[in-house]
């Protein structure tokens, strides 16, 4: 159903909208289409009525006459629906109107009420036709209408219409058809202004829009143009992201080596500088005046040649301008600068040309490395080797010279018991005896400067040891004032009591050399520690020690004097009046115990002394003191020497304390002879130097053949080194040549003696 009645609703509405609006009309047409359409569906169905109602009362002309007409109509209005100009039927609607109209004249129809139907008929057609026809419509129905309402409308059997009707009729139809005709006359014009605005306004809007169109074009071209241009910049956006971001690498790879630069510049431990064209300073780095001593501030706009000696300056200056003008480079060059306390280091200078951008030189670059503390140290070590090579030297000099001292020493003693106190050389063989202790004494200076001067290692307490040796000198030294502070609870050392005395009193002979008008020595002693850094530059281990200082007021020394004093043979006295080996051998003497000797001095100034000797736990022994008997024997001993006077003099000295004596001259007729006779021989006498094979090569092999064996090891050099590794492998004792009739037996009962 209800599709039913939408399919109504849609035919009805496509119908009348067909009816008021037809093909391509204008505004004018639709307003007379609606007007006229209106007027036949409000006529149409009343024509209708009225047909019916005169053909119920038998008038069937008539009933026919209204079907007619309303047929008419209903076409006229169906016909609207397919017709571009209503024209056509408006002229059929004008005319069936004015037959309409006539008709209502000619039977009488013009009284009353239906008059205003004829009066209407202008105001209808002018709006139908427009001026022109409807003037001539009009006009057509008023001579129609005064023929009708005169007279002559008897003769069609019409009655007469009174006169005051007709006047008032054609008076109302006259006025309403000008009142018509100037009303569509006016319409007709504004309508006319109306059309040439809105062609006027549809040109304008044709420009317009051909305008838009151009303007869409443009704006389409405008459009691509701008898509174009963005892909472009999207693409040049792109690369410039991509370029920015080089950029920023490249600064942050620039900032972070600034950055790197000037970390390392701020924090290096070496002074790097830059310069001027002029020479003066533009940068300094901290350590200029960690080194220097001087603020940044006192350096930045100074020259170069400021902060050097004057002597040197003109060396410096030359340097500088081979660098500016012809772009030399300076590489581990010696530059001494001076301190802000005047003092002077030493640098290592490496430096180049400072170059732009354009390829310009600007002034140098550079650095200087302090190299004051390493020419000190290496300065040391040259000194070491030195004194290990001329040690070495003193040493096998030393060596042999005890040797042939031994046979002197031997030969006399041999002489001196055997004759009396009376004879004539017996004084003579007492001064040869001398002689050989003076030599034996020379000796002890050459093995001490040669580190070997440790001969019976003891605990010591420094304290005494120096008060003793200060108060034999000041006995003989009337001139000299000597101070001592010596610290309570001084720590034990293990030295060999006799080479430090021996080293202190070549420093008190050294320092009373040094003030020949008198003067004052102070001694000091004090317990100190050394920590890794300093006991590294000097070559010796770190921890506990036990200082002594001795201090003159007098000469001093100067810097070269002080550079070689520790040399051997080196000596500022007069020729022949000093060897040269007293400090060498104190060098020596203390290096070999472990500790280190230093000095510091001025010309004018005095001198001190500083020695350092590494401190230990042990407790210190009483002294016996010795006395000069022989002790005898009767056991079997096997000699072992490789120089033949040696085992000529001992054997006889052995003799003579009731010994029986076997000498061989090697360590292999040593092994061969005492693997024979080892149930016989009770002591082994054997040289620790000697060819083919040495002391401790025999040692150890004679070891093997009896682990038991009791060996007394003989050496013209002394206890260290290589007589203490025998020693520390189970060797009995140690027996320094040259030694005399008494320190033999002593030292061979000792052993023999011992279980």
């Amino acid at each position: 159903m209800d599709k039913v009645v939408k399919k109504i609703y849609g035919k009805t509405h496509t119908l009348f909208g067909s009816l008021f609006s037809g093909p391509d009309q204008n505004f004018e047409e639709k307003r007379k289409r609606i007007v006229l359409t209106l007027f036949s569906l409000a006529g149409i169905p009343t024509l209708i009525s009225f047909g019916i109602f005169h053909f119920s009362r038998g008038s069937f002309s008539r009933s026919l006459a209204l079907f007619l007409v309303a047929a008419i109509m209903t076409g006229c209005l169906f016909s609207l629906r397919y017709l571009k100009r209503a024209l056509p039927v408006h002229r059929i609607v004008a005319l069936l109107l004015g037959s309409y109209f006539l008709s209502t004249m000619i039977t009488g129809g013009a009284h009353g009420s239906k008059i205003l139907w004829v009066l209407l008929f202008p105001l209808i057609v002018f709006f139908l036709l427009g001026k022109k026809e409807g003037l001539l419509w009009s006009v057509t129905v008023f001579f129609l209408a005064l023929f009708f309402l005169t007279d002559h409308g008897s003769i069609i059997g019409t009655f007469p219409y009174e006169t005051e009707i007709k006047i008032r009729f054609f008076i109302a139809y006259g006025l309403l058809a000008v009142m018509s005709y100037v009303v569509e006359s006016t319409r007709q014009t504004y309508q006319a202004g109306m059309e040439n605005e809105q062609r006027k306004l549809q040109s304008e809007i044709a420009e317009r829009m051909g305008a838009e169109e151009e303007l869409e074009k443009h704006r389409h071209h405008l459009e691509e143009l701008v898509e174009d241009r963005a892909s472009e910049l999207i693409l040049a956006n792109e690369k410039l992201k991509q370029e920015i971001k080089v950029r920023r690498r490249a600064e942050e790879a620039l900032r972070e080596s600034e950055e790197n630069f000037k970390a390392l510049g701020e924090n290096a431990p070496d002074i790097i500088y830059t310069l001027a064209l002029d020479g003066s300073f533009t940068y300094v780095n901290p350590a200029w005046k960690a080194i220097l001593g001087y603020e940044r501030e006192e350096v930045l706009g100074k020259y170069f040649v400021d902060f050097t000696r004057q002597e040197e300056a003109g060396h410096y200056v030359r340097i500088f301008k081979g660098v500016i003008d012809k772009r030399e480079t300076i590489k581990d060059t010696d530059i001494t600068m001076v301190h802000k306390d005047g003092s002077t280091r030493l640098f290592s200078a490496c430096g180049a040309p400072n170059i732009d951008k354009e390829g310009e030189v600007t002034g140098l670059v550079g650095l200087f490395k302090d190299i004051t503390e390493h020419r000190r140290l290496e300065a040391q070590f040259q000194q070491a080797q030195r004194m290990e090579a001329v040690g070495t030297l003193a040493g096998g000099i030393a060596h042999d010279f005890n040797n042939l001292l031994m046979g002197i020493e031997g030969s006399a003693a041999l002489i001196l018991l055997e004759i009396d106190f009376d004879h004539p050389h017996h004084e003579k063989l007492k001064n040869i005896e001398q002689y050989v202790q003076n030599g034996a004494e020379l000796t002890k200076q050459l093995l001490g400067f040669a580190r070997g001067g440790k001969y019976e290692v003891k605990p010591t307490d420094l304290n005494e040891l120096v008060n003793e040796s200060s108060h034999m000198f000041g006995r003989t030294r009337k001139d000299i004032t000597i101070h001592t502070k010596f610290q309570e609870d001084i720590r034990t050392v293990e030295v060999d009591h006799g080479q430090i005395e021996q080293v202190l009193l070549n420093l008190y002979v050294n320092a009373w050399q040094s003030m020949p008008g008198g003067g004052d020595l102070y001694l000091l002693t004090e317990n100190v520690s050394l920590d890794k850094d300093l006991a590294t530059s000097f070559n010796v281990e770190p921890g506990a020690y036990v200082k002594i200082s001795v201090t003159d007021t007098g000469v001093g020394m100067d810097e070269a004097t002080q550079q070689r004093v520790f040399d051997p043979f080196f000596t500022t006295k007069k020729m022949g009046r000093g060897t040269g080996l007293g400090l060498a051998s104190a060098y020596g003497i203390i290096t070999n115990h472990g500790g280190l000797i230093n000095l510091y001095s001025d010309k004018g100034e005095g001198t001190t002394f500083n020695i350092y000797l590494p401190c230990s736990e042990k407790e210190i022994e009483e002294q016996n003191v010795a006395d000069e008997e022989t002790l005898k024997g009767s056991e079997t001993i096997l000699l072992v020497d490789d120089e033949k006077m040696i085992i000529d003099v001992a054997k006889l000295l052995l003799n003579r304390l009731g010994y029986k004596v076997m000498g061989v001259s090697s360590g292999k007729e040593a092994l061969e002879i005492y693997e024979e006779n080892q149930d016989h021989i009770d002591l082994v006498i054997l040289d620790m130097i000697m060819p083919n094979m040495s002391g401790g090569d025999t040692y150890d092999k004679l070891k093997v053949i009896n682990p038991s064996i009791k060996v007394l090891l003989a050496s013209g050099y002394s206890i260290n080194g290589h007589a203490q590794a025998i020693l520390d492998r189970g060797c009995n004792a140690f027996i320094q040549k040259p030694f005399n009739l008494s320190k033999l037996s002593k030292k061979v009962r000792t052993v023999l003696d011992n279980k």
